[in-house]
This record gives structure tokens, C-alpha cells and sequence, in this order.
């Protein structure tokens, strides 16, 4: 009694949840609609059962025939309903059987609840009340099976027919379900007519929900797109061992009952402690179940999205990174074709910029094309498969544009609310879909790919700008003062807020947290001292000379702090630091200021220095000034670029592809800074063997 009547409990909760989470979904979706209307009839008839099942008497089990009754004339025929909608299929025949399937519903409603013909009485059996049929119930239960399998059949012949992987999908879920609900209905109709067999509808109704779950997290039926998350999976899961750890009392129970001839309180004794047993186990087992089901992907997913975002940051150059990028999105998920598909401003046409797969010839799109316009409204993701479901405004154009491209999906990329381009996919090898989780990944990529082509953009039209600017040199400066300085605010509040997390006082972090806050905070500073390079361009842009802070600093101290600084990026790299450094040796000059000369100097050398390289840094005290060197053994500068280097903005390397970063800056500014308080730098070195910085500071001032 307690195991059939908690099936039916859950059966009924299971199907009000989906009914109406479907129906929250897309309330203006027919089929959301109709399946609503089915799963509450499912829901009512689970009820229904419940409330007989643990019906203390007979005249209660009566009163709640209504609610079975209510719920179960109406599944046959909205099931039906829902798999004509699924399905497509608008044939007359089938409208037909339509009407009469609601006809027969209502009907079989009426003449039960006026006459008692469907279920006239109950009976006790296996512990529980259970209906007895009347005459109406010998017409009820062929139209019940005739339109269940009708329905099976449609799915059947829709499976076959269709070419749609993602439909194929969807419908083969739905047809095991429901083919594994009707032939477990069959003892319970068995059962009405006084046939002796233990009912099992209400369990397979319960598996027959499960299959439409999957579809919908799996393969977005009904177009419902849902995130399942760690914390629900797990709850469930919890609820789920909870109840096969209840069924298994019972059919234990029953078990050592048969067997033995024990008592009912022995045989609990022996059930629990043989669940006990073996309910940890099974517990990690159905953990490790649903992390290898659900949770997979997610964690390929996040691996393949760093090296997507490495080779982003790789390169400026669009070709490049969009090349290696797309291949290895076509590598994981292996599209019969990839193209993509990006914007010309000056043409003011998208045409195809890369491709891989089918060698398939796209024409370029204007901006008046029905994909074109579809994106730039609605500036999402558009499969295929939703478009023929769907109806969408345009829907023929975007038909045959998606047949011209032999596309199943589109992917925009967008930066800043502007269409850049998109990313076409067409079908997967192997009847592979795009599930949820893919598409999600791809979304995420595509914004990553956007912002990178927008920086690639960026970057060309700077280049090409450039004599233009120069023209424009005073309004340049202003716009660099007035970007230094409202880019240091957030960063001052960026750096406070890791500070904070770093220190544990926002809570507690795992290691691979802490390792990105390290990171994050790495990168900041070297945005911190880019603006504050900036900050000084801008005062040299305006003609203005820098201004000095003049007092006595302690250089030893000062260079010994700058290189304890240094040591880890120098001991990534296998470099050696050298020193000789007089003790104590003090001079008048703006700290800050000297603090910047030395540490830029020391961050190229091991920037710029070969691996298990070295560095020697030397001061030299002569009467009224001292000489700073910094040596490095790396790539050294060629005899015609030795003066450039110091030019703002100038660069060894200016190819798209720089194997070093940096803005170019850090060599004039300390130019600026020694010639300020007159000193004077220079450079010397060869080709391949390395390069020696020497400058002059005068003592005092």
C-alpha cells in the first residue's frame, strides 16, 4: 500500500511541477500549452490514485474516483493532441480523430460523474482500494489504448521521416516513454475489469515523465533551454535515494516476509540494516552517475575555453586567432561546415572571411537579408529546427537562407549591441545535435570572438590612423589625461576589492579561485603602471616637463627593494641577478621617479633575456653623480634601432604577433625622467649576445 501509494504522490507532484514550469516557459506556445493541459490531467489522475490508495475506508475511497476519473478520460486524448502539435501533422484525418478524442473525453466524464458507468465501485486489493470498471469502462479503455498507440505510431513514422537530428532526438524520448507507459497501463486496465494483477501504470508514468525531462534539459524540447546546476541535481539526487531507500524497505519487507514467515517488525529490523549497509555506496554511485551525465562536458568545456581564450590573447591579428580558433571549435565539435561570416564597414555588406568543411560557396549578405535583419533585432543564437517549428516574421527568408548556407544553427558575434559578424554551423557528424550545453559554450565564445575581432579592429584602424593623429596631437593628449584618470578610480576600488578577497575577509576560497584573484591582481598592477605611464605621456604630450619631488634617497636601499620585487619573474625564467651596489649610498633625486627608471629597466632585462639568462646591475660612485647599469645576456638591439628605442611608442617588434608585451613607453618616459633632472641614458650591446643600459644621475641638486 505504502509503495503504490507514494508512486502515485509522486507522479502527481512530478507532473503539476513540469506542467506548469512548461507552460512558465513559453505561456504563448501552443504545444507548451497543450502539454500544461496534459500533464495536470496526468497529475490529477496521480492524485487521484493517492487518495485511493491510502483511503481509510471504502466510502472515502469513492468520493475520490472523481478526481482519477477527471484526470484520466482527458490523457488519451490532449497526448494525442500534443503529438499531432509535435509532430507537424496537420492531415484531415487526424483533425478529425482530434474532435473525437476531446468528444469521447467529455463524454466518458459526464456519463461517470452522472452515472458511474467508467468506474462504478472499489475493491480492496493488494492493501489498497482499487476501481472496479463499469460499463462505460469497456469503451473507455479501447479508446484509451487506440489513441495512445495511434500516438506512438505518429512519433514512429515522424522519427523516420524526419531529417532533423535534433528532432530525431527528441521525438526517440518521447516515444520509449510512451511506449513504456501504455504497456505499463495495461495491468491496471487488467485490474478494473477484476483481472488479479498488481498495477504498474502509475510507475511507468513516472519513468514516461523522466524520458520528457531529458528531453527537454537535453535536446530543448518544447524550445525550453534550462541550466541544471550542481545544487538541484544533488537535491534531487537526495530525493531520489530517499525513495529507492523507501521502496526497498517495502519490497524487502515483503521479501523476508514470504521467505521466512517473520514477523513484520523483524523483517524491518533485517531491511534497514541491509540499507544501511549498502546506502553510502549507492549514494557515490549515483553521484559519480549524475557528475559523468550532467557534469562532463562542463568540465571539457571550461578546459577548451581557457585555450580558446590563450589564443585570443595570442595574437592582434583577426586572421590569426579567428583561424586557430575555428579549428579548434571545428575539431570539438566536428560540423559538416564552419564559416564565418563578418562585417565590412566600408562595403557596408557581411561576407565570408573563413571556412572549414564543405567546400560550399556563401554569396554576401546586405543588410536588408532576412538573417541579417533576424540577428540585428533579436541578437541571439537561431537554429534552424526553431525557425521550421517556430513562427517567426520572415520565416520563408530565413528558410532559404538557412538552406543556402546549408546551416542547422547561427551564432552572432556582438560586441556592444553591434552585429560584427556571425558564426555558421552546419549539421554534426555521427546524428550529433547541438544540446543545450553546446550552444551555451558557443554563445559564450562567440562574445569572446567579438571582442577580439572589435580589438583587431581597433588596432587596424589605429594603425591606419596614425599620421592622421599625430595632426591632432594636442586633442590626443587631453583624451589620454582624461582616460588616466577615469580609469584609476575603478581601478583603485579593482584592486581594494581583491585585495579583500585575496585576504579571505569576503569568505573563503578554493585554490584555483585564489590562483585566478593572483592572476587578476598581477594584470592590474601592470594596468596601474600603464596608466601612470600615460598619466606621464600626457604631461610630455602637452609640452608640460614632469615634476619632481626633490629629497634624499637611500639608492641601495631603494634598487635592493626593486629587485626583491623582480626576483620571482626573474626565477620563472631561470635568470641569475647580479649586483654591486655600494652601501648606503644616498643621493638627491625624486624617489618615485628613480624608483620607475630602475624598475623598467630591470623589467625589460628579464622581459627581454633569454632562459637560465643573467643580469648584472651595477651603481658606480664618481664626485657629483653616479652611473646605473643594467646587462642582460638576451636578444640585444641592432646598431640602427639604439636611438629609436627611446622614441614613445617605438618597438623592436611591431608585428602583429609580438612575442613581447608592452606599449612602448617605459624607455621614454625614463629618458624623460634622467634628461629631467640632467642625466643622460644610452644603450649598448650586440645582436643575440644582449643589451647594457647605462645612465647618469647627478648626486645632488
Amino acid at each position: 500500500m505504502l509503495f503504490y501509494s507514494i508512486l502515485f504522490f509522486v507522479l502527481s507532484v512530478i507532473n503539476f511541477s513540469l506542467a506548469f514550469f512548461v507552460l512558465y516557459k513559453n505561456p504563448k506556445a501552443k504545444i507548451n500549452r497543450i502539454f500544461c493541459v496534459f500533464g495536470i490531467s496526468v497529475a490529477l489522475w496521480g492524485f487521484g490514485g493517492f487518495a485511493i490508495g491510502i483511503a481509510p475506508d471504502r466510502t472515502y475511497a469513492i468520493r475520490s474516483l472523481f478526481i482519477l476519473n477527471l484526470g484520466q478520460v482527458f490523457i488519451y486524448s490532449t497526448f494525442y493532441h500534443f503529438v499531432l502539435v509535435l509532430t507537424l501533422n496537420k492531415k484531415r484525418i487526424n483533425k478529425i480523430l482530434l474532435y473525437l478524442a476531446y468528444i469521447s473525453s467529455l463524454t466518458f466524464l459526464i456519463i461517470d460523474r452522472f452515472f458511474g458507468l467508467v468506474n462504478k465501485d472499489v475493491v480492496k486489493v493488494f492493501g489498497f482500494y482499487y476501481p472496479i470498471g463499469g460499463i462505460g469502462s469497456w469503451f473507455f479503455a479501447p479508446f484509451l489504448l487506440f489513441f495512445m498507440s495511434y500516438s506512438i505510431r505518429l512519433l514512429y513514422q515522424k522519427h523516420k521521416t524526419s531529417k532533423s537530428f535534433l528532432e530525431k532526438n527528441r521525438i526517440r524520448y518521447i516515444f520509449f516513454g510512451a511506449s513504456l507507459a501504455i504497456i505499463g497501463a495495461i495491468p491496471n486496465i487488467l485490474l478494473v475489469y477484476g483481472i488479479k494483477v498488481y498495477p504498474t501504470g502509475n510507475i511507468s508514468a513516472v519513468i514516461f515523465n523522466f524520458t520528457i525531462a531529458y528531453a527537454i534539459f537535453k535536446y530543448r524540447l518544447m524550445d525550453i533551454k534550462i541550466i541544471i546546476r550542481k545544487g538541484l541535481i544533488y537535491s534531487l539526487l537526495t530525493i531520489l535515494i530517499t525513495s529507492i531507500w523507501l521502496i526497498n524497505i517495502f519490497l524487502l519487507q515483503k521479501l523476508f516476509k514470504y521467505i521466512t514467515g517473520l514477523e513484520t517488525a523483524i523483517s524491518s529490523i533485517l531491511t534497514l540494516a541491509i540499507i544501511t549497509f549498502f546506502f553510502q555506496a549507492l549514494r557515490d554511485w549515483i553521484q559519480y552517475f549524475v557528475d559523468r551525465l550532467f557534469f562532463k562536458k562542463s568540465y571539457l568545456k571550461e578546459d577548451l575555453y581557457n585555450i580558446i581564450s590563450k589564443e585570443i590573447a595570442s595574437s592582434i591579428d583577426k586572421d590569426v586567432f579567428l583561424s586557430s580558433i575555428l579549428k579548434i571549435i571545428y575539431q570539438t565539435f566536428q560540423p559538416f561546415l564552419l564559416k564565418a561570416i563578418l562585417l565590412d564597414k566600408e562595403e557596408k555588406i557581411f561576407k565570408e572571411e573563413f571556412s572549414l568543411g564543405e567546400d560550399i560557396s556563401i554569396p554576401q549578405f546586405k543588410f536588408d537579408e532576412p538573417i541579417i535583419l533576424w540577428l540585428k533585432e533579436n541578437k541571439r543564437e537561431l537554429l534552424k529546427e526553431d525557425v521550421e517549428r517556430g513562427n517567426y516574421p520572415l520565416k520563408n527568408g530565413l528558410l532559404e537562407n538557412f538552406k543556402m548556407m546549408s546551416a542547422e544553427m547561427v551564432v552572432p558575434l556582438i560586441f556592444e549591441n553591434e552585429i560584427l559578424g556571425f558564426l555558421i554551423f552546419g549539421e554534426r557528424y555521427g546524428n550529433n545535435v547541438y544540446d543545450y550545453s553546446d550552444i551555451s559554450f558557443l554563445i559564450g565564445i562567440s562574445h569572446e570572438i567579438a571582442i577580439a575581432i572589435n580589438n583587431a579592429n581597433v588596432y587596424t584602424n589605429l594603425k591606419k590612423r596614425t599620421n592622421e593623429l599625430e595632426i591632432a596631437n594636442r586633442a590626443k593628449s587631453d583624451f589620454l589625461s582624461l582616460v588616466s584618470h577615469e580609469l584609476k578610480t575603478p581601478l583603485t576600488d579593482i584592486i581594494a576589492n581583491l585585495y579583500l578577497f585575496k585576504t579571505k575577509r569576503m569568505g573563503d576560497i578554493n585554490q584555483r579561485q585564489m590562483d585566478g584573484i593572483l592572476t587578476m591582481e598581477e594584470r592590474t598592477n601592470n594596468l596601474k603602471n600603464l596608466i601612470n605611464d600615460i598619466v606621464d605621456l600626457s604631461l610630455l604630450e602637452k609640452g608640460r616637463k614632469l615634476a619632481f619631488e626633490i629629497k634624499d634617497v637611500d639608492i641601495s636601499s631603494l634598487v635592493n627593494g626593486i629587485i626583491k620585487d623582480m626576483i620571482p619573474q626573474a626565477e620563472k625564467k631561470g635568470i641569475e641577478i647580479i649586483t654591486s651596489i655600494p652601501d648606503s649610498l644616498i643621493i638627491q633625486y625624486d624617489e618615485g621617479r628613480i624608483k620607475k627608471v630602475f624598475a623598467n629597466l630591470i623589467e625589460n632585462a628579464i622581459k627581454f633575456n633569454r632562459e637560465n639568462g643573467k643580469i648584472d646591475i651595477a651603481i658606480k660612485e664618481y664626485d657629483n653623480f653616479i652611473e646605473g647599469s643594467i646587462e642582460d645576456t638576451g636578444i640585444g638591439i641592432p646598431d640602427d634601432k639604439k636611438d629609436k628605442i627611446f622614441e614613445r611608442f617605438y618597438q623592436i617588434d611591431t608585428s602583429d604577433r609580438r612575442t613581447y608585451e608592452g606599449t612602448g613607453l617605459g624607455l621614454s618616459i625614463a629618458k624623460e625622467i634622467i634628461e629631467g633632472l640632467g642625466g643622460k641614458i644610452w644603450v649598448e650591446g650586440e645582436v643575440g649576445k644582449g643589451s647594457k643600459f647605462i645612465f647618469t644621475i647627478l648626486k645632488k641638486r
